[in-house]
């Protein structure tokens, strides 16, 4: 079951990829040389065809869907599998969940899993527990990583960005919850500023509770800093912008970004961050790392954005 939600999620996400090269409005085309294209899909069923991508994905989203229990009755809102929490990335790819479902809605105008959206965001914002962090529950706060935690934040992110429909009344925004998430992070980062590090981000966020309390990663940097990147675009905000300078220096200068581009999973406390574990890191690090590029160099020149001539 995990290995089949975590292929649709990424299902999900290069559908979301194929329709930003789609122009939905236009109607399906047949090949200018049919001749030359002769073993082509025929026209009604083209790639180039808006109808056809949207069809595709509707069929990804209503398999994805069918993984989530959480509105059944006994079930946990917003979580995909409360059994496999102990395995905190699993944590995380519920939140990656419903940004691909805010995505689906996005691309396709289909507003069918926006109500079950908007209610599972709510339901994991983790306001109605004592400290009210948000998108933090008591129920998960054992297991959850930064990362974890990031994702969430991105995910509210998400719906801010795109106007997503709004939490019920009563309920912070999405933009309020994001900032909240990124807030708290920046605390915890100068916790460690404080130590050997001079920065950076555990892996765990309870550092009793953690197979290995001294490892810092890649994923929590890479999720914080594309939260920051985010908020400085979306606010304006040039302390957002800082905090994502700051990120990545410090994920350079601990040598998780190699001068030659490879991206290493983790460093440590033991060493003062002054060195990288030799595991590269799992692709969805570079992929956080380089949409948080695209976010700032979008914050420094905004659409249309072109590349500096040659001299």
């Amino acid at each position: 079951m995990k290995a089949a939600i975590r292929w649709l999620l990424l299902a999900g996400a290069s559908s979301a990829s194929a329709a930003l090269q789609v122009d939905f409005t236009s109607p399906c085309k047949p090949p200018a040389d049919t001749n030359k294209f002769e073993q082509e899909e025929p026209a009604a069923d083209h790639p180039s065809c808006s109808a056809s991508i949207k069809a595709a994905a509707k069929d990804v989203a209503f398999d994805l869907m069918s993984y989530y229990k959480g509105n059944q009755s006994g079930e946990v809102l917003g979580v995909l599998d409360p059994e496999a929490i102990k395995w905190s990335f699993w944590w995380a790819d519920s939140a990656i969940l419903w940004s691909t479902m805010i995505d689906y809605w996005r691309y396709t105008g289909d507003d069918t899993y926006n109500a079950v959206t908007v209610e599972a965001l709510t339901a994991q914002n983790g306001l109605d527990a004592p400290d009210g962090v948000p998108f933090l529950p008591l129920n998960w706060t054992l297991y959850a990583q930064n990362s974890d935690h990031g994702f969430w934040g991105l995910a509210s992110m998400q719906a801010a960005e795109l106007g997503f429909p709004a939490a019920p009344s009563g309920q912070p925004g999405w933009f309020e919850l994001a900032q909240g998430v990124f807030d708290v992070m920046a605390a915890r980062w100068r916790v460690a500023e404080a130590g050997s590090c001079k920065g950076g981000l555990r892996a765990a966020i309870l550092k009793d509770r953690a197979i290995d309390p001294d490892r810092m990663d890649s994923l929590s940097g890479a999720v914080f800093l594309n939260l920051g990147a985010r908020l400085a675009r979306f606010t304006g905000n040039q302390t957002y912008a800082d905090w994502a300078d700051k990120t990545w220096s410090w994920l350079v200068a601990s040598h998780l970004i190699a001068e030659n581009g490879t991206i290493y999973s983790s460093t440590n406390t033991r060493t003062n961050c002054s060195r990288a574990t030799p595991e590269t890191a799992l692709p969805v690090v570079p992929a956080v790392l380089i949409e948080a590029a695209a976010y700032m160099a979008n914050l420094v020149s905004p659409p249309p954005f072109l590349p500096p001539k040659p001299p």
